[in-house]
């Protein structure tokens, strides 16, 4: 594999890929992170295979989410009624990862 960019990022100046961040001669334009997700809370009405759920807002929305990577890793279970943080993307805000499960 090339050490190299491709020809159509070369032609604008732009280097490989590092770390989640394309370099342009002299800058650093920013990729969206886990950290730049919305986080709202909200209560889970469903659950769904896979580790998909169904999740009411606070002001009343709708939206699926999935499970967040430790929520995974580490076996936290959620189940109906469970209140929970969800990150939201400014890109597609119908979904969202479950990034905690609050207590009680």
């Amino acid at each position: 594999m090339s050490d190299r960019a491709p020809a159509e990022n070369r032609s604008i100046g732009l280097s490989r890929p590092r770390c989640g961040k394309l370099l342009e001669k002299g800058k650093v334009i920013k990729i969206l992170a886990k950290d730049d997700l919305a986080n709202l809370e909200g209560t889970v009405t469903e659950a769904r295979g896979g580790g998909h759920f169904v999740v009411r807002l606070e002001n009343g929305q709708i939206l699926t989410a999935k499970l967040g990577g430790a929520m995974r890793r580490f076996r936290i279970r959620v189940i109906s009624g469970d209140r929970v943080t969800i990150g939201v993307s400014p890109y597609d805000p119908t979904h969202g990862l479950i990034l905690y499960r609050h207590k009680n």
